[in-house]
């Protein structure tokens, strides 16, 4: 594990020098972390995906406030940062939250706002299970555990009071990535999702969380689900997996007009009106 970790640095600082002299944004991770070392081995963790969201919010005027809820180490936030007027990054682990600090600072992202809170439905605290080794944005919300070795209490708030504290009242696009918590995160934002229309983006892990995610945004109005995915989803995997391959395929949005189990671990986006999705060719 020593040895590995002093490769790990060695490339981490060969690639962030390599990145200054290119005038590049850059992002710092940990080492021996998955993220961080996706982020320094190809610039920044699933480049396409983001790649494919930002062309999306641009052909659609997407482009004023962004809330990073689980920000993490900053991936998504830094690669944002000049895209969007004003960002709002959450993240609840306070050790994760120092290296966000330094990534948005080095990027000279003055119009972000970073916040060490644990975001749910009701202010208070709750016990955070911290992220195992290897994998920072394992992290997750721990209901009725006992704090001992490998989980906090953390500070909680609902969504809406930080939103109206700071001040926030463009927000254009959100992005939630709490391991299992959305819907909590979800119901603390009612407020601000039905005054602002903002976009959401998740993922789910298994079929009953984004049965449950799903029907909450319903509830507020968002009828328009999208997912971004390859093609032939809904096939078997024996078949699926090998057809990408030979067509090298590329993943594109798909409107999801039923409740659909293909795109379980997708990233979805949700919204209000419906979405305008000719700026994927304009990636």
């Amino acid at each position: 594990m020593y040895i590995s970790n002093l490769a790990l640095e060695f490339i981490a600082n060969r690639l962030n020098a390599r990145y200054q002299r290119l005038g590049r944004r850059q992002v710092v991770g940990a080492v021996g972390d998955h993220i961080s070392t996706r982020v320094l081995l190809h610039g920044f963790y699933e480049q396409e995906q983001l790649a494919s969201i930002g062309a999306l919010c641009r052909a659609n005027g997407r482009q004023r406030g962004f809330l990073d809820i689980g920000a993490n180490i900053g991936n998504h936030s830094v690669y944002f940062g000049q895209q969007f007027k004003r960002l709002l990054c959450v993240e609840a682990d306070p050790d994760i939250f120092e290296i966000l600090k330094i990534n948005l600072a080095q990027n000279g992202l003055q119009h972000a706002t970073p916040v060490n809170v644990a975001l749910s439905n009701r202010p208070g605290e709750l016990t955070f299970s911290v992220a195992a080794a290897g994998n920072l944005g394992t992290g997750r919300v721990q209901a009725g555990a006992s704090a001992d070795a490998g989980v906090r209490t953390l500070v909680c708030e609902k969504g809406d009071d930080l939103v109206r504290k700071l001040a926030v009242d463009d927000v254009d696009f959100i992005k939630i990535d709490v391991e299992g918590h959305e819907l909590e995160v979800l119901q603390g934002l009612e407020e601000t999702l039905v005054a602002q229309h903002p976009w959401v983006a998740f993922e789910s892990n298994d079929v009953p969380s984004f049965e449950r995610v799903s029907q909450q945004l319903k509830s507020l109005g968002y009828v328009n689900f999208y997912a971004l995915q390859f093609p032939f989803s809904s096939l078997p995997r024996w078949a699926r997996v090998p057809l990408r391959v030979l067509l090298n395929a590329k993943r594109s949005w798909r409107r999801l007009d039923r409740v659909d189990r293909s795109c379980i671990a997708d990233l979805v986006i949700s919204s209000q009106a419906e979405i305008n999705l000719s700026g994927e060719a304009r990636r």
